[in-house]
């Protein structure tokens, strides 16, 4: 199979802002490539033909055919985990009407932290996870839910009992319906504690691992976290920048350890204090090749899950750059399949192939064919290669042009995710931390354990 990397897609002449706005999320995209991982990560492979193959027919065309996909081959199994932030300050404000109630919530003189409780940030995560799960196929995709905090307690005098940091509030399952009511559980219980991450990520790694887990991972599955946060690692050490840095190094090395076990992080954190402090989220996703994307206001957190989890490959081209000629013919099919007829020249041809994402992510493969014309009347395709061949020849090449959806929204992030970074390096050198994988945890005061 080939792969291949990012790169801005050649396409038709736009309007001057769409080409504005197209090239800046390029250049965002490029920049940032390796970071964090892009927000599309897309995926480009030619079937037919292969690198160096020799065409011989009459017909001086070459039948392309080929696969695309964004982030993760989704026809394949896949097992993930929703890692939901429940801790006390989750019960700010989103500064959205969450609910649908016609009222958005807020603080009121310091008083009341919140007149609305269904437009709490937990409200807006719980929300995005219910994005997130509306887009995934229960044939397909088995879904667990995780909820952190720290420090949490139930009941009263004597009979008052410890949380654990982290829960697992609904193992892997591919019944929506059980996962739907955990997360209304989750709602319904509220916020409260502190913020043990490292702790959520262990216990996520784990039901992913099947290593002490309520849930039963299935061999061969891609496997990831989505973490939803609106804060910083502050437990399971207590205190400040010693504490600090122990608590964002526990939390990168189970996200570490991820990674190594083929697990990406996909972090989302949220709001202010999310992003005052990001090098746990930001590490997490690095070190895991897991996506990274920040959102600054809570109450649009919806919104983002909604298109991250729509990105899809909108566009394929094929153009023969030995003769500059396109394809006459690009069918991209709903499965993200592709197939393609390109005129060709007796000798080489040199074929480069463009998937683009809805967020404007590419891929870009090349494949070189020779192609030659039979000394004999015959054509040399099987009847059904004809057939194909007749069919696609009837396709009319369809320019989508009805917009990039997003675009603005996408755009937006991307603007955050550098201001993340650089944020992030700034905490780095604060916390005296190196880029370099956390090799060991440090000790925790308390139960846990790397998986």
């Amino acid at each position: 199979m080939h792969r291949s990397v990012s790169k801005a897609p050649n396409s038709n002449p736009r309007p001057p802002g769409r080409v504005l706005a197209l090239a800046a999320a390029c250049l965002l995209t490029l920049t940032m490539a390796g970071e964090a991982g892009a927000i599309s990560s897309v995926n480009l492979d030619v079937r037919s033909p292969q690198d160096g193959e020799n065409l011989t027919h009459h017909l001086n065309l070459a039948y392309l055919t080929g696969d695309t996909w964004v982030n993760a081959p989704y026809r394949r199994a896949q097992d993930v985990v929703m890692l939901i932030d429940s801790s006390g300050s989750t019960a700010d404000p989103s500064g959205a009407d969450v609910d649908g109630d016609g009222k958005t919530g807020r603080g009121f003189l310091g008083l009341v932290t919140n007149t609305d409780g269904g437009d709490s940030v937990l409200a807006a995560e719980i929300a995005s996870a219910r994005k997130l799960l509306q887009s995934f196929d229960p044939g397909i995709t088995a879904v667990a839910v995780v909820t952190f905090d720290g420090g949490r307690t139930q009941g009263f005098g004597f009979g008052r009992q410890l949380i654990p940091d982290a829960v697992v509030e609904q193992p892997l399952t591919g019944n929506y319906h059980l996962v739907e009511g955990a997360l209304a559980r989750i709602l319904q219980r509220g916020p409260d504690g502190g913020t043990n991450m490292a702790e959520g990520v262990r216990m996520a790694v784990n039901e992913l691992t099947g290593f002490q887990s309520a849930s039963v991972p299935r061999p061969g599955a891609e496997r990831s976290i989505y973490l939803f946060t609106d804060g910083f690692p502050t437990l399971p050490f207590l205190g400040w920048f010693a504490a600090e840095r122990k608590n964002v190094e526990l939390t990168v090395y189970y996200a570490e350890t991820a990674g190594r076990l083929g697990i990406k992080v996909h972090a989302f954190p949220v709001g202010k204090s999310a992003l005052a402090r990001p090098l746990a989220t930001v590490d997490a996703a690095r070190v895991s090749g897991g996506m990274f994307v920040p959102v600054p206001d809570p109450g649009k957190l919806p919104a983002v899950i909604e298109a991250v989890a729509a990105l899809r490959v909108q566009r394929v081209t094929v153009l023969n750059t030995t003769t500059q000629e396109r394809a006459r013919v690009v069918k991209l099919n709903p499965d993200g399949t592709f197939d393609s007829l390109v005129p060709v020249r007796p000798g080489p041809n040199r074929l480069e192939i463009i998937a683009i994402a809805t967020d404007g992510g590419s891929s870009m493969q090349n494949v070189t064919v020779n192609y030659q014309r039979p000394s004999q009347k015959s054509l040399d395709v099987s009847v059904e290669e004809a057939r194909q061949l007749e069919k696609l020849l009837e396709i009319q090449i369809e320019e989508d042009e009805g917009g990039l959806p997003d675009r603005d929204l996408f755009l937006e992030i991307e603007v955050e995710r550098r201001k993340a970074f650089e944020q992030a390096e700034r905490q780095r050198e604060e916390l005296g931390m190196a880029r370099e994988p956390v090799t060991s945890p440090p000790t925790a005061p308390g139960p846990g354990g790397a998986p």
